[in-house]
C-alpha cells in the first residue's frame, strides 16, 4: 500500500489541491518600541504649544509669524506620515501595496477638499 501512495504522488496526472494564498507574516510588537514612541508624541505635541508660550514678548506679541510655524508644523506632519506609511509598505507585494494603500477616486478626492476647505472656512 505504501508503495501504491509513492506512485500516486510521484504521478503528475493526479489532481493536486489548490495552493493557498500566501499568508504575510506580521513581526511581533515590540512594546518598548511603541511606549518610547508614544512618548515622543506626547513629547512633542504638547512641546510646540509651551514653546510658543514661552517666547511670547511681554506686548503679547511674537519674535515670529504664527502662521509660518503652524505651517512648518503641518509641513513635518506630512513628513513624518509619509515616511511611515512607505516603511509600512517597504516589504508588501504589488497587490498587497494596492490594497492597504488604494489609488484614490474621484469622489474620494472632491470629499477631502470639501472637508478642507470646510475647515479652512471655519477657521
Amino acid at each position: 500500500m505504501l508503495g501504491t501512495l509513492q506512485q500516486r504522488h510521484k504521478r503528475q496526472d493526479v489532481e493536486q489541491p489548490p495552493l493557498s494564498p500566501k499568508k504575510t507574516t506580521t513581526t511581533p510588537a515590540n512594546k518598548g518600541a511603541n511606549a518610547l514612541a508614544l512618548l515622543a508624541l506626547v513629547f512633542f505635541a504638547s512641546a510646540a504649544p509651551v514653546a510658543t508660550q514661552l517666547v511670547r514678548r511681554p506686548d503679547g506679541s511674537y519674535p515670529f509669524e504664527v502662521v509660518d510655524v503652524v505651517l512648518r508644523a503641518e509641513i513635518l506632519k506630512l513628513c513624518i506620515a509619509s515616511t511611515c506609511l512607505a516603511y509600512e509598505l517597504r516589504g508588501l507585494g504589488e497587490t498587497e501595496r494596492r490594497e492597504r494603500a488604494p489609488t484614490p477616486t474621484t469622489k474620494g478626492l472632491l470629499l477631502t477638499l470639501a472637508v478642507g476647505a470646510g475647515y479652512q472656512a471655519l477657521n
